[in-house]
């Protein structure tokens, strides 16, 4: 993947590491008439209306328990207010947006140079996300005209907090983990590819979502 370049800053959001024969499952969500620009790679959540209403992209980053559950990350891009709650459920249309939901899937992302995960210490702790990159004013990353996420790693450590992803390790293309310090900014070479997991509590029980790591 043109993505997946050793120690740059070049934030996509999350992808789905598939593995084996195994396949990156996505399901379809409603999201609103009123919807904000849908890129794929961005970490979804449920709107204030909970798990029976409509979804949208994390529209800040994830210091605090203010947000919904996280639904997944978005398979598709959707232009903003092409959404409809009169969508017909589970039947393919432009009102409606594939995510991949699975809380088992493996998903590779950034860190940033605001705050990058230092090292392997990291590996098993929770990590929350920055929901906007270096690149592109628009909050998305304009290839080809096909839009892609700037959403990225958020390496702070925090004591308390529930976070969006647990940390598996670093991605087979990176050569070992940055020596900057997680909580001051590093350079473009100090930011790495991570292999991150949905955190399951958060995913069950829509617990809030923070932007910081966590032991």
């Amino acid at each position: 993947m043109a993505f997946l370049q050793r120690a740059t800053a070049n934030y996509f959001g999350f992808m789905p590491v598939i593995q084996g024969e195994s396949q990156a499952r996505a399901n379809l969500y409603t999201i609103s008439s009123s919807n904000p620009q849908i890129n794929p790679g961005d970490v979804m959540i449920f709107t204030s209306s909970g798990i029976a209403g409509t979804v949208a992209p994390c529209p800040g980053p994830w210091v605090s328990s203010t947000f919904a559950a996280m639904v997944g990350v978005a398979a598709e891009a959707k232009a903003a207010s092409v959404g409809s709650t009169a969508a017909t459920p589970y039947l393919n249309s432009s009102q409606m947006c594939l995510i991949y939901d699975d809380p088992n899937q493996i998903f590779v992302g950034c860190d940033t140079t605001s705050f990058c995960i230092s090292s392997t210490a990291s590996i098993g702790k929770n990590v929350g996300i920055k929901t906007s990159g270096p690149v592109g004013s628009s909050g998305a990353f304009n290839i080809g005209n096909s839009y892609r996420s700037v959403m990225c790693l958020a390496g702070e450590t925090t004591s308390s907090g529930l976070y969006a992803f647990k940390i598996m390790g670093l991605h087979p293309v990176e050569s070992g983990p940055s020596t900057a310090a997680g909580t001051t900014a590093g350079a473009t070479s100090d930011v790495r590819k991570w292999l991150v997991k949905p955190n399951l509590h958060i995913w069950a029980q829509g617990a809030g979502i923070g932007g910081a790591v966590s032991s």
